[in-house]
């Protein structure tokens, strides 16, 4: 392949929610100042959430545009009244005036951070015009339908992603743990060529030389207090009920502690009365890397991260760690700087031995910041540019600059394009027109519906809280949804989701069955035989059985 290290690229994102300041957007804006810095431009396309004071903090630039989605609402299940700038939107489509937008900018690659209704478009948008097509992979999201009692609409959006992710030339996941999860439970190996992207952190912003008494002094904590650090939404997906069971019972064994929570979300109210802690709301800048800097120990038990980035600022930090074992695991070696837990008991322990040895604190604190240097932000950053250039070059040398090169290779992979290689047919088109009125009907009629259903949830989950711990268990344990309490109220939801289920469920037939005859009238192969995904399914078990 030609070496493409002095090609000027004109990147387009694509992601959700922008001046929504979290894990995903924040690694954008790093991928933004790397291609800024060395000469590239950069779009951002995106939906209208969150701060707007947010949409420059990377600064302007000639050579950065950014775009709004214009026909994008609120998600229901993510809007909290209480803090509007973190509310979550989704879109629908893209209209004529983006198409033209972007059709200005001219992108010579379009990268996509998450598989929604607005992707697809950009899919047979790129595939229309020929542009290379990639993506990175931030977020678990089927992970997240078992936390708001949905886990039924899980094996649709496996296939739903898995029939976007087909499309893309490369998608880059951040950690060998969530390629292998990737691979095992969506197979999405067979349907694209899987790479890593790590995540990188400024060290010299995040360290422990931004310790600070001020900071102490200023929430009346003493010198010899221990502070446990939570950074991050206040989320059902998080597991902030692991975290109220392990304060309460540190305080039930009369520890001397005090805990942090920066952040925001449905759960404040519940957090902010346990005892010893101290609510501080989201904080950016100079004042999250002093907070995090003025603790102790890193306390976050969330189990859908795919990278942690939370976990990596407060080991830059100098804080041990206390984290999910799975998740978060990368950046904890057991027992040198902090502990990976599968349990709640583990998180508990754990604490407890951090709180109470101020020795192995110190110890655990120096190996934190050590393993963090090798995230280094500047080179983690130049690897995004490698991907971009590997893609390029592969893109136009190997498949010809053109998709259904790609495609041809990968029909012949079991496993790939399973609804067909048109990323919207007729039937897709249909379904997305049938959410969208059911969605806006939801949104307009049901305002009040959803109050009424979150002050339910709200009373449900404090009674959980306070007397219920013992119950709780981590994910994989059976009381998944339950551990959450978040199921209550939830029954228009579930309609929606039936509905959309069903219409998805027959799109991806529909496809499938498009595919498969292209496929046997390519190969000369009479369609009578083609079955359905029961019959098949049975078909192979008699044949095991005999």
């Amino acid at each position: 392949m030609t070496k493409m290290t002095a090609v000027k690229h004109r990147i387009l994102i694509y992601t959700t929610c922008y001046n929504v300041l979290d894990g995903v957007t924040l690694t954008i804006r790093k991928i933004e100042q790397e291609l800024l810095a060395v000469g590239h431009s950069v779009c951002i396309l995106t939906s209208k959430s969150g701060d707007k004071r947010n949409t420059h903090l990377v600064g302007e630039n000639k050579h950065r545009q950014l775009f709004f989605i214009d026909n994008s609402l609120p998600v229901p299940m993510c809007t909290d009244p209480k803090n509007p700038d973190m509310s979550y939107h989704l879109g629908f489509s893209l209209s004529a005036k983006i198409r033209d937008q972007i059709s200005d900018f001219n992108p010579t690659l379009i990268h996509i951070t998450v598989p929604d209704c607005v992707s697809l478009h950009m899919i047979q948008y790129a595939r229309e015009r020929e542009i290379p097509l990639m993506g990175t992979y931030h977020s678990n999201l089927v992970e997240y339908m078992a936390y708001y009692g949905m886990g039924f609409v899980k094996p649709v959006m496996q296939d739903f992603i898995r029939h976007q992710y087909s499309f893309f030339q490369a998608l880059y996941v951040p950690t060998p743990y969530t390629q292998k999860f990737l691979e095992e439970s969506y197979e999405l190996g067979k349907a694209t060529k899987l790479g890593i992207f790590s995540r990188g952190i400024d060290l010299e912003r995040f360290s422990p030389r931004r310790r600070s008494t001020k900071f102490r002094r200023k929430l009346k904590i003493s010198d010899d207090e221990v502070i446990i650090c939570w950074v991050g939404r206040v989320v059902a997906e998080k597991r902030p009920d692991i975290f109220a069971h392990v304060i309460r019972r540190l305080h039930a064994r009369k520890v001397r502690f005090r805990a942090i929570v920066v952040g925001a979300g449905t759960f404040e109210e519940e957090l902010t009365a346990l005892p010893n802690t101290h609510f501080l709301g989201w904080m950016t800048g100079d004042d999250l890397c002093t907070a995090y800097a003025s603790s102790d120990l890193f306390f976050f038990p969330s189990a859908v991260e795919t990278f942690g980035n939370v976990t990596l600022e407060a080991a830059a930090s100098g804080l041990p760690l206390v984290v999910e074992a799975n998740c978060s695991g990368h950046l904890v070696e057991n027992d040198v700087n902090g502990y990976g837990c599968s349990s709640v008991e583990d998180f508990f322990e754990a604490t407890f031995r951090l709180v109470t040895d101020s020795a192995l604190r110190q110890r655990m604190s120096k190996a934190s910041r050590k393993l963090s240097l090798q995230y280094e932000n500047k080179k983690v950053m130049t690897e995004i540019i490698k991907d971009y250039n590997q893609v390029t070059e592969e893109f136009h040398e190997e498949y010809g600059g053109n998709h259904s090169n790609r495609d041809a290779i990968y029909l012949q992979k079991k496993g790939s394009f399973v609804g067909g290689t048109y990323p919207r047919t007729l039937v897709v088109q249909t379904a997305e027109f049938i959410f969208v009125i059911i969605f806006l009907g939801m949104w307009h009629s049901h305002a009040t519906l959803f109050s009424i259903f979150n002050s339910l949830r709200y009373v449900y989950r404090s009674a959980t809280l306070l007397f219920d711990w013992k119950k709780l268990h981590m994910p994989g344990e059976g009381a998944r949804a339950r551990a959450t309490t978040a199921k209550s109220g939830i029954g228009e939801m579930k309609i929606l989701y039936l509905i959309v289920t069903l219409l998805t469920k027959l799109c991806l037939l529909q496809m499938r069955l498009e595919s498969s005859i292209r496929s046997a009238m390519s190969q000369g192969i009479s369609v009578k035989n083609i079955e359905s995904d029961s019959e098949i399914s049975s078909t192979k078990q008699r044949q095991d059985k005999s």
